[in-house]
């Protein structure tokens, strides 16, 4: 089974992330801690032994410690899914981009979320596993999510097409968060995560051996998605309590990077 083994950001992205959802530039940052901008620059470059990273970190609203711990170390060991959903790892350009598949035994049918880059990858998983797909699910509507569905349409054109409802896609049945879906022995509820994009959702699968959330671009293992909407904190307040408000043991499965845990994510997470 594919697996990432480094988190998608690192501690110079989400400084990054940080100044841009906050809006500082390193001039603004010098002006609040009366540092150099020349200072402030060389500190962005996340070298840890910069005597201005505490500083710096405390004004982007991160936490210094954890940033520290991803700049010490941004491997990771990749966890192992429950035997009922499977990642694909799908090629963008230079990078790669996530998409997952809840596999029903009995039916042999498949549900996927999101739908990658091209659809190969999705052909050879269904050959491989002799598996139909009845439903794509998908958490926003951005290139790298959703390239793969006129390829996968005209081959399965009976498959279910799922998408946010304030980002409808053609052809697609909209979700909100009254939305709920049966499969097999799979119960999945959703919750609107706007931020990165303006209806992203997060699909919570129970019926697992360990339950998971598909979360999109929302959140990263370390780290976070782009936030493009304005207003920067009421969205990670919203990841805050939709989704590292579910259970500890939950797995968080982002749109880009390794899968981790809401219990990780709280204790690891720099944005939070």
């Amino acid at each position: 089974m594919p697996a990432h083994e480094s988190l998608e950001d690192t501690a110079s992205d989400i400084l990054a992330k940080a100044m841009n959802g906050l809006k500082l530039s390193p001039s603004l940052i010098a002006e609040q801690t009366g540092a150099s901008e020349e200072d402030i620059r060389e500190c962005l470059k996340a070298e840890i032994e910069n005597t201005m990273w505490d500083t710096v970190s405390q004004v982007l609203r991160l936490d210094s410690q954890k940033l520290k711990k991803i700049a010490e170390s941004p491997g990771c060991t990749p966890l192992e899914l429950p035997k009922s959903l499977h990642l694909l790892i799908l090629p963008f350009g230079p990078f790669t981009a996530n998409a997952y598949a809840l596999v029903d035994e009995n039916s042999r049918e498949c549900l996927f979320f999101d739908a990658g880059t091209q659809p190969n990858e999705f052909f050879e998983f269904l050959n491989d596993h002799e598996l139909k797909p009845k439903a794509m699910l998908l958490t926003h509507i951005c290139i790298d999510h959703v390239s793969a569905i006129p390829e996968l349409l005209k081959k399965y054109p009976e498959m279910e097409l799922y998408a946010p409802a304030k980002e409808a896609y053609e052809g697609s049945q909209p979700v909100d968060e009254s939305f709920e879906y049966s499969f097999g022995k799979f119960t999945i509820t959703t919750a609107e995560v706007p931020g990165h994009t303006k209806g992203g959702m997060c699909y919570y699968i129970q019926g697992l051996s360990q339950p998971a959330a598909i979360v999109g671009d929302s959140l990263y293992k370390g780290s976070i998605g782009k936030i493009r909407l304005p207003d920067y904190i009421a969205a990670l307040e919203v990841m805050r309590e939709k989704i590292l408000t579910l259970p500890a043991e939950t797995l968080i499965c982002p749109g880009h990077g390794p899968v981790s845990t809401v219990a990780d994510e709280i204790i690891n997470n720099p944005f939070f």
